[in-house]
């Protein structure tokens, strides 16, 4: 099974204004939280998106390195692009573990 949809805050790296005033999502919800949770769930693989913080590209950069572990669950990230930006004409696409995965640097 697919997670198609996996978002992870990771507030030591990455600054997330928008949760400010949001207590559940307070505190850390990394890739070992999310492994944690989903231990039995069935859940092979998944598709990283981003979370919309501050720091948009280092979080694409910082993901795409996750999913270039070949035993990593992590393997597609869709983050750093937005369709309303100019800057969506200069997405490169990397193959990765067989999947695609777009970013912007």
């Amino acid at each position: 099974m697919i997670d198609t949809h996996v978002h992870l805050l990771e507030p030591d790296r990455f600054t997330y204004e928008w949760t400010k005033d949001f207590s559940a999502l307070a505190g850390r919800f990394d890739l070992s939280v999310y492994q944690n949770a989903s231990r039995d769930s069935g859940i092979q693989a998944g598709v990283f998106m981003e979370v919309d913080c501050e720091e948009s590209s280092e979080e694409a950069h910082y993901f795409c390195s996750k999913a270039e572990d070949p035993d990593g669950i992590i393997r597609v990230v869709v983050a750093a692009g937005r369709p309303e930006s100019p800057e969506i004409e200069r997405a490169h696409i990397f193959t990765t573990n067989a999947l695609q995965i777009y970013r912007i640097p």
